[in-house]
């Protein structure tokens, strides 16, 4: 069958057949075929069956009325639509995942609120069990968004170069099977720039904005769903975000498509005359029409720069817009939060609060009860029972009943060090002044105070020899002075307001024989005239006491003075032998020997003991480096150290894992 239709017709034409055969009549009849500019009837002879079925995928799309960017996907086959639904469920994966990571660091800092305001702190390991979860969480979410990500990026990506070919192959056929005339009415430079500028605008959006909008759409889906499980009624409040900004871009991006279009459509003139001028350039040489071609191309230059000027203004308003919106809807949100916790729709803010409002059962800032106008020194205590709230089934005393005479030295036998604060010397001594009348008195007084007490506990000679004397600070918990000299300004804190009943606990613990000798005659000095009540587990320190009292579970098992208590061959005699209470000289080289040997073992003690510390009370990385600096020569170099030349020493003493860091510096290079 024959139809015969003209150029227009064909146009719009419908209802033809695969065996229907097309003869292009021009539009005016009394002009042939042949003849009408330039056509001949080889190229349309040639082009029938193409342009047949070139007129049936026009003639289909418009009927099923399918939009520009279903039609492009119309192109591929079902290999690609099969790795375009995997790849946009990899999106969706990596979008969620997004939006989980928001919940786990919720989760995460709400794990850490309980643990430093509340009874937590008591049983770090649920700390450490919680903290293990979450990071898990993260790593297996970091995981699967960087599989999803990579699967969905690749694939979009694949399809994307395998459509934009079939789009190419195809107008590159329709366009070979056009008449001589469409192309005497357009241009071909147009067409070059059609399939260049629209074949990359097809592959940059399914390879890139394709994936990106999905995830987007996935995170933002989950995340509200995430919202609305967790406050649905401030979610509520602030959805209106979401249409607001969706209004604004979305105008603002079809004003700037349609700029864009009218870019590319100048672009598009400007390439086809640039292609006409260089195909006549002899033409243009001999009638020296250079300048008249030159602002000719100029115009149109000039034309798609004033369009390119109109995304400005526009991506003023809309940036300018869009973080209006946000913030006003972040001042929107606080302000209905608070209102909603005033009408209490929201918990507390957490137990900051709740702790802050607790009552303490021991609370030392309570002034009620009976104070005595003035105090003797005598302590009795009868029938006493305690445990700790947290182990009511543990017992620390049972029916304990001790009389402990003023003036006198009573010792419990039952390993702490003494807690200083990273300040002077000074200012440690002088905190033992805080609650006395001297509270208030001025720098010198305290200060001569601060001196008496020293020398009472035979420190100040080595405060002394610091750099800067009493003004010297000691770093954290002391950690620039020795054991021996930490525990004598400990003791000239304690006796510095003249306290008539002394607590003395652990007060030679972890010290070497050398600092214990002159620790414990700084203990003895500090006792005399005083009520003094010394808690240890070294009997060399108590041994001079008026009073022991040996404990075991809570219970007293015995009490007497040292040679007492030895001839009972009792529990205080076994821990004497066990200990070999001998008479020490301090003074003595072999003494001083020992005292380093003891210093390494108590070093390793400490080591040990340290592993198995509570997480609260964990040494921090500050406190290690300043534990290493303990000596009193090295204050110095304390001083001097700066953070250049200690992460030098730092990477000097690591070389096994150089390669490690180059990784890692590496990649964060690479990542910038």
């Amino acid at each position: 069958m024959k139809v015969r239709i003209n150029q227009r017709e064909a146009e719009g034409a419908v209802g033809v057949g695969n065996d229907t055969e097309i003869l292009i009549e021009p539009e005016k009849e009394d002009v042939p075929a042949g003849k009408k500019g330039g056509t001949n009837g080889f190229l349309v002879s040639l082009a029938g069956k193409v342009m047949t079925e070139y007129l049936m995928v026009r003639v289909v799309a418009d009927e099923l009325g399918r939009s520009t960017p279903q039609r492009v996907l119309t192109f591929g086959e079902t290999k690609l639509y099969v790795l375009e639904g995997i790849a946009f469920i990899a999106a969706i994966t990596s979008g969620v995942a997004v939006a989980m990571v928001n919940l786990v660091m919720g989760n995460f800092l709400t794990l850490l609120s309980d643990f430093s305001f509340s009874d937590a702190r008591s049983m770090p390991e649920n700390l450490m069990s919680g903290v293990r979860t979450s990071a898990l969480y993260f790593i297996y979410i970091g995981i699967v968004r960087l599989m999803a990500t990579y699967i969905y990026a690749s694939l979009f990506t694949y399809v994307a170069y395998h459509l934009t070919r079939n789009v190419r192959q195809s107008y590159l056929r329709a366009a070979l099977s056009q008449e001589i005339t469409y192309y005497d009415r357009g241009a071909t430079g147009s067409i070059s720039q059609q399939a260049t500028t629209n074949g990359k605008l097809i592959q940059s959006v399914i390879a890139e904005k394709l994936g990106i909008a999905i995830q987007a759409t996935a995170t933002f889906v989950a995340a509200f769903i995430v919202a609305f499980v967790t406050q649905w009624k401030l979610t509520l409040i602030l959805i209106f975000i979401v249409p607001t900004l969706l209004i604004v871009v979305g105008m603002a991006g079809g004003i700037d498509a349609t700029i864009e279009t009218k870019i590319l459509q100048i672009y598009a003139h400007a390439s086809s005359y640039a292609e006409s001028v260089f195909g006549g350039v002899r033409t243009i040489q001999a009638f020296s029409l250079q300048p008249r071609v030159l602002a000719k191309y100029d115009s149109y230059l000039q034309h798609a720069y004033t369009q390119g000027m109109r995304k400005n203004k526009l991506y003023g308003m809309v940036f300018g817009g869009q973080y209006f919106v946000v913030y006003a809807g972040m001042g929107l949100a606080f302000w209905q939060g608070i209102a909603m916790f005033d009408r209490g729709e929201i918990p507390d803010l957490g137990t900051l609060f709740a702790l802050i409002d607790r009552q303490s059962e021991i609370n030392p800032f309570d002034e009620l009860g009976y104070q005595p106008d003035k105090t003797t020194g005598f302590i009795d205590l009868y029938g006493v029972r305690f445990s700790y709230p947290t182990r009511q089934d543990v017992s620390v005393l049972e029916d304990f009943t001790l009389n402990i005479p003023a003036g006198k030295v009573t010792a419990l036998v039952v390993i702490q060090e003494p807690v200083l604060f990273n300040a002077s010397v000074f200012e440690n001594i002088a905190n033992g002044l805080v609650g006395t009348q001297w509270e208030a008195a001025s720098q010198e007084e305290q200060m001569q105070r601060v001196q008496v007490a020293a020398k009472l506990a035979f420190a100040h000679e080595f405060i002394q020899t610091l750099p800067q004397g009493y003004h010297t600070r000691i770093g954290e918990r002391g950690g620039l002075l020795s054991g021996g000299q930490k525990q004598r300004i400990a003791i000239a804190r304690s006796v510095i307001s003249e306290p008539i009943v002394l607590l003395l606990d652990e007060a030679t613990s972890a010290l070497d024989p050398h600092a214990e000798g002159i620790v414990q005659k700084a203990l003895e000095n500090a006792s005399k005239n005083r009520t003094t009540i010394v808690i240890a587990h070294k009997l060399a320190t108590i041994r001079n006491a008026d009073n022991i009292v040996v404990m075991s579970k809570g219970k007293i098992i015995e009490q007497g003075r040292h040679e007492e208590l030895v001839s009972r061959n009792g529990i205080y005699a076994t821990l004497v032998k066990a200990q070999d209470l001998a008479p020490a000289n301090i003074e003595n080289d072999d003494r001083l020997e020992s005292s380093k040997t003891s210093d390494r073992i108590s070093e390793k003690e400490n080591y040990h003991v340290g592993r198995i510390q509570s997480l609260a009370r964990m040494r921090t990385p500050k406190t290690q480096q300043l534990a290493a600096l303990s000596n009193p020569e090295d204050h110095d170099l304390y001083d001097k150290t700066d953070i250049i030349r200690n992460i030098w020493k730092l990477l000097r003493g690591t070389r096994d894992i150089w390669l490690w860091f180059a990784v890692t510096i590496a990649t964060c290079i690479g990542g910038g």
